[in-house]
């Protein structure tokens, strides 16, 4: 049973104790307010996702996984999308299968390539898994097999074991940016616009209780993985300067121009040399995606799972932080504890670090603007493991 589930039922158990908590975590909430509360709303707009909207939402093409005992039902996902100082909001992000598909989009141009991309990307992976993997029309799946969104739902979506091989998710995670990439080549609209595109999924396999992430990358945004409290590069930012794509660049006779105004290079006066869209630049501004896998730990308990989170985010986050800062600064604020909270119940101390866990994207991009960042900034944290509180 998760942890969530055991908090349910100890209140249901005791309705006056549960009253009480949650009345107590109220307070304690109240009191534990983000540090840019009161910030401009006209120069700072954001877009948050609430957790009803991560349980209900379907996407086009649906594709569930068979539920399984040996991994979380859904992962706690926290996302925060701010426009910070632009005119415009052009990052988007998109959040599927329990939290096991995660993408930032960061618009360049317009946001039309960064919408396409959070509406149809993963619909279009979901698509070519589909056609790789025959689900059987004479298996009959129970209530237990099948992911509860679904049940909710009532979709008529297809049920993958978790155990699906690996090399099928990257094959289809491959196919469905290279469609998505040629589709938006086809727009007339959108040939001065372009995205940058980076997205993990996590894949899990029952039979060897094993976990594997698979990051797939274009463009300059990131993702990181802290393991240990170490933070660790799992795409490579493709900018200009960087020495594979330096290299490709010059090999086609293009020319990378330095800006000394913005302290950037650029190649077709675009500052990254991968993204989807873009069609002026082309081939100079590369689409082929580039998918990376890292194993993760078994374990999902916080003491035991040395992989704690994994963190996804546009370029307005790096160009202030590096990945080390970032994981930096999200454990300070993950192990902050007001002083009403050293006597508080091991169910309320719970309470508290759950809402600290979803709202940890709003400290992280408040934090990028208050270092300077004049970017749109998206930023989405999956916690791999959970709290090992004890909660009986």
């Amino acid at each position: 049973m998760r942890r969530s589930q055991q908090l349910i039922s100890k209140e249901i158990a005791n309705p006056l104790v549960g009253l009480a908590t949650i009345a107590a975590a109220s307070f304690l909430l109240s009191n534990y307010k983000d540090d840019n509360e009161g910030e401009n709303k006209s120069s700072c707009e954001s877009s948050p996702l609430s957790l009803a909207s991560l349980e209900t939402s379907v996407p086009e093409n649906p594709l569930m996984f068979a539920q399984s005992n040996t991994f979380p039902e859904n992962y706690d996902v926290s996302v925060r999308a701010v426009k910070g100082y632009r005119l415009c909001m052009e990052d988007e992000y998109c959040i599927n299968n329990g939290g096991r598909f995660v993408a930032v989009f960061d618009g360049h141009g317009g946001g039309g390539v960064s919408t396409f991309l959070r509406d149809k990307l993963y619909s279009k992976i979901t698509k070519h898994l589909n056609a790789h993997h025959e689900v059987k029309d004479d298996h009959e799946y129970t209530n237990n097999e099948i992911g509860a969104t679904d049940q909710v739902l009532g979709t008529s979506s297809a049920v993958l074991p978790h155990n699906l091989p690996i090399t099928t998710m990257v094959n289809s995670i491959r196919a469905g940016f290279t469609e998505a990439g040629k589709e938006v080549l086809q727009m007339d609209d959108l040939q001065y616009q372009g995205s940058t595109a980076v997205a993990v999924w996590l894949h899990e396999d029952t039979k060897s209780h094993k976990r594997t992430l698979v990051s797939a990358n274009l463009g300059d945004s990131r993702a990181i993985l802290c393991r240990d409290g170490k933070a660790i590069d799992v795409t490579r930012d493709h900018k200009p300067s960087d020495d594979i794509e330096k290299k490709r660049i010059l090999s086609m006779g293009e020319k990378i121009v330095w800006d000394a105004y913005c302290q950037v290079h650029r190649v077709r006066n675009l500052s990254l040399s991968r993204a989807i869209g873009d069609r002026f630049a082309k081939p100079a501004i590369s689409d082929e995606v580039e998918i990376q896998l890292m194993p993760l730990s078994e374990s999902t308990s916080d003491k035991e799972g040395k992989d704690e989170f994994i963190v996804l985010a546009s370029d307005g986050l790096w160009d202030v932080m590096t990945s080390q800062d970032c994981v930096n600064f999200i454990h300070e604020r993950l192990n902050e504890c007001p002083e009403a909270m050293k006597k508080s119940t091991p169910l309320e101390i719970q309470r508290q670090e759950h809402a600290r866990r979803k709202t940890m994207s709003r400290f992280v991009a408040n934090e990028a603007l208050k270092r300077g960042s004049g970017d749109n900034v998206c930023v989405v944290i999956v916690w791999l493991n959970e709290s090992d509180i004890n909660i009986a």
